[in-house]
């Protein structure tokens, strides 16, 4: 059985202000982002219902969506149009390096 690959991240960057940091992702829409994304978020913490009620609707008909999963982090999505990349913003205080390691698991990062 072939191993699925996974969403390639397109590029990637991140902003620190007092109280915390932006983390951003580009990945690209394939068929299987909506499954890593929503596998990731849910790792993240945030609740498995909004998760799936909001992806459906941001990769479905939405341009944007914002998710809030506690005071440590927040997501903004941003689906480009034709829809082939989205940006994931990460407003964030958790480390950084938590972060890189969890999205690396259904993500890959540029070589």
């Amino acid at each position: 059985m072939e191993k699925l690959s996974k969403p390639r991240i397109l590029g990637l960057g991140n902003e620190i202000y007092p109280l915390g940091r932006i983390d951003t992702f580009k990945i690209e829409i394939t068929g299987r982002t909506e499954e890593q994304l929503m596998s990731l978020l849910i790792e993240l913490g945030f609740s498995p219902r909004l998760v799936r009620q909001k992806l459906q609707s941001t990769l479905g008909e939405d341009e944007y969506v914002f998710l809030f999963g506690d005071k440590k982090i927040k997501v903004h999505l941003f689906v480009n149009v034709p829809k082939d990349f989205l940006d994931a913003r990460f407003d964030t205080n958790v480390d950084r390096q938590e972060i890189v390691k969890k999205v690396g698991k259904y993500f890959n990062f540029p070589k």
